[in-house]
């Protein structure tokens, strides 16, 4: 018999009496057994029960090792820098903090306040951030992923907009992809053929260099993408200390609906063994400006989203500095302003490329160039994070990014096949009223760019991608696996003003949940421009959950083999009280045998151990291999080489 689709069974009442056998076989593709922990009702593929009277919480959970995380996680991410203020060399490129620091509220809003300096209290950097990498020694870097069996960090060189002697690239060019572990960063592998990126080349943003970064879901493959090639690439990892092996390319989709040029590579995932990766058409001449998103099985490409971005957008705009009240924001012209097309970077004229220019007048009304960069799941559904190009193909951004966060719901929380994209604020069936009045700042969510009306077919799902000024998101994502709330990356997030942080977006109400000062974004002392060349520009890259590998439980019974066929009969009962050991190169564990001969070690990975159990008076051991280890006879024994029996 098969389970309900809730995982729920029922087994007629056999007519003959027990004791009986109870097995779970056919585990979901990429599933395995879950832990037997003390204390839950979770058991073993094979379990025991003397009579019907026993036939309650009879159960299995099976998890993916690619779906665990522990408590209290921590979070990667990396920051830019766009201008060589002094001493820069030795800032963060690469940091980790703990998502707690992700609180909410992040920071109160001071109302009734003017002039630049009284506009907010900063409040001091996350007190969990610690830096891992600085830009000395990796440059900028915009991909990251996460070797959960090696603890291990992969970035990947970035190009944005700088006025840097080495073009912001760290010291093994724009293709290079970097390891960090153990407290050292080391080059790990080089992509060629990715273009050159130099301190005056902004508008080459998304068009040269490396994309997203993503550790397959059996920690044995590293991809990425070639930007400027137009490829996926995979890059086998080998062995404890991991090293690259030959890299492998395909090339990447060209949609029916976009033509060769006009086709930008970014955002890469996966889910149920199959890689998932996001497209831009950038509505240069003839094309359009659409999103893709693309399933790959490992021989096809079909694609699964196609988003137009003409769905209505505020202003990214940052106005000038002499406001603090929103309701002089509001009162000027903040009207719907839809996403721009590729092409022109403003003049100087107009945005202002030096750090002397000033702001002296009103609003400037500000178009985002989207960019699909970055795709996460949760429970099947798509989360797909859509960064404003702009915000890193210029110096000195003074509107605020402007990025989104979209969802797209599955047909299938296990088996997704097809996505719907939100609308209205629906997704899946799911819809939520937005509140009248923000929770944080206390103004109208009716009016100016803080409406949730800027959402396809109307308001947004995740309305509570809004903040200081406009629409915050970075397009960066990471969600932590059963968590309900997605994070990401931002500017001027909630209340805060001129910094780079990280927010929280609940799945279950579209609100922002929470939100993390991690650096300012301008001099705090002086005129509205920026230390760091970026402003209120992307400041921060992809962002990443550090999650441990899923533990790693061996066992599980020594049990009295009447008939000696080396299979788990039932009426065989266990054999309580026996000493089992564990031996690795670290050291010796024993356990005891309970609870119907039962015992379990936790071990790690990539470890060679020994099991041994001592044999009781009286008994012998059944023969090694009696029955063949297959589907159906997955309780033998193996007293030789089976070391999961």
């Amino acid at each position: 018999m098969s389970s309900a689709i809730d995982g729920s069974y029922t087994i007629p009442a056999p007519a003959v009496q027990g004791p009986y056998r109870i097995v779970f076989g056919d585990l979901p593709s990429g599933y395995e057994p879950s832990h037997v922990a003390t204390g839950t009702a979770n058991g073993t593929t094979v379990q025991f029960i003397n009579s019907i009277a026993e036939a309650v919480n009879v159960n299995l959970g099976i998890l993916k090792p690619c779906d665990y995380c522990q408590d209290n996680p921590d979070l990667a991410t990396t920051v830019l820098v766009g201008e060589p203020f002094t001493g820069y060399e030795n800032t963060q490129a690469l940091i980790t903090f703990n998502h707690g620091s992700v609180s909410s509220p992040a920071q109160e809003f001071i109302p009734g306040t003017t002039g630049y300096t009284n506009h907010f209290q900063f409040p001091a950097p996350m007190d969990t951030l610690s830096v891992v990498a600085t830009h000395a020694q990796v440059g900028n870097l915009y991909g990251i992923a996460w070797h959960r069996k090696t603890s291990t960090l992969f970035t990947a060189a970035h190009g944005r907009a700088n006025n840097m002697t080495n073009g912001g690239i760290g010291p093994s060019g724009l293709g290079a992809i970097y390891m960090s572990r153990n407290g050292t960063t080391s080059l790990f592998t080089t992509v060629p053929n990715v273009g050159t990126f130099g301190n005056a080349d902004g508008n080459k943003v998304g068009l040269v260099g490396l994309g997203d970064l993503l550790v397959a879901e059996d920690d044995q493959t590293l991809y990425t993408i070639n930007v400027f090639a137009h490829e996926l690439v995979a890059i086998p990892i080998d062995g404890t200390t991991p090293t690259a092996g030959a890299l492998q390319s395909v090339a990447l989709p060209i949609p029916a609906d976009c033509s060769a040029a006009n086709i930008h590579g970014l955002a890469l995932a996966q889910n149920n063994g199959k890689l998932y990766v996001g497209l831009t058409c950038d509505g240069i001449g003839a094309a359009d400006l659409i999103g893709y998103v693309y399933e790959y099985d490992g021989t096809t490409f079909t694609q699964k989203i196609n988003l137009p971005f003409t769905y209505p957008r505020p202003n990214a705009n940052a106005n000038y500095y002499g406001y603090a009240d929103y309701t002089d924001y509001q009162a000027n012209n903040l009207g719907f302003v839809d996403w721009a097309t590729y092409p022109d970077l403003w003049s100087t004229t107009t945005t202002g490329t030096s750090p002397n220019q000033v702001y002296t007048g009103a609003a400037i009304n500000a178009k985002t160039q989207p960019w699909v960069a970055d795709i996460e799941f949760d429970n099947g559904d798509m989360l797909i994070g859509v960064r404003n190009r702009l915000g890193d193909a210029r110096l000195y951004s003074f509107w605020v990014t402007g990025g989104d966060v979209l969802r797209a719901c599955a047909d299938s929380a296990r088996n997704p096949t097809t996505w719907t994209m939100e609308n209205n604020g629906s997704c899946g069936g799911n819809s939520f009223a937005v509140p009248a009045i923000d929770p944080y700042i206390g103004r109208s969510l009716a009016v100016g760019f803080d409406s949730p009306t800027y959402g396809i077919g109307g308001q947004a799902y995740y309305w509570g991608n809004i903040g200081y000024e406009s629409k915050p998101s970075n397009g960066e994502l990471a969600q932590i696996p059963g968590y309900s709330v997605v994070y990401g990356t931002g500017t001027d997030i909630q209340s805060h003003n001129n910094q780079f942080g990280v927010m929280a977006l609940s799945h279950v109400t579209g609100a922002i949940a929470g939100g993390g000062h991690i650096q300012g974004s301008f001099d705090q002392a002086g005129p509205p421009w920026s230390d760091n060349g970026i402003a209120k520009g992307n400041g921060l890259g992809d962002i990443v959950a550090l999650c441990d590998p899923a533990p790693i439980e061996i066992g599980n019974r020594v049990w009295n083999d009447l008939d000696g066929d080396g299979e788990q009969d039932a009426g065989e009962a266990g054999i309580n009280g026996l000493t089992v050991t564990l031996e690795t190169p670290d050291g010796i564990t024993t356990t005891t045998t309970s609870g119907n001969g039962n015992y379990y070690f936790n071990v790690d990975p990539y470890t060679t151990y020994t099991i041994t159990v001592a044999t009781p008076d009286g008994y012998s051991l059944t023969a090694a291999n009696t029955v063949a280890l297959d589907a159906a006879n997955l309780s033998s024994n193996d007293a030789i080489s089976d070391t999961i029996d």
